[in-house]
């Protein structure tokens, strides 16, 4: 479970719900040097973690090469210890 306050990849931390769905929930966050991010963060279970990072890399690294403007890079990608998987 997601709280406001909660620190992820040691330099992200949640400031408010954005929105959420079956699988997962966006927060706004602000890292360490001050920027605002969003996070998504998959629950818990939902995902086979070493999977699902592994496609969650591949696929961000294809969308970078498509140079459009609706498409956002991931800054990071990670889990928690509990097993839920994050994109930043």
């Amino acid at each position: 479970m997601v709280r406001e306050g909660q620190v992820f990849g040691g330099r992200f931390r949640v400031d408010s719900l954005l929105g959420e769905g079956l699988e997962s929930s966006v927060w706004a966050a602000t890292g360490s040097s001050g920027q605002r991010v969003a996070l998504k963060v998959y629950e818990q279970g939902f995902l086979d973690v070493s999977a699902a990072t592994a496609a969650l890399v591949a696929a961000s690294r294809r969308a970078t090469t498509v140079g459009h403007q609706a498409f956002v890079s991931a800054e990071e990608i990670g889990h928690t210890p509990e097993g839920a998987v994050f994109v930043v």
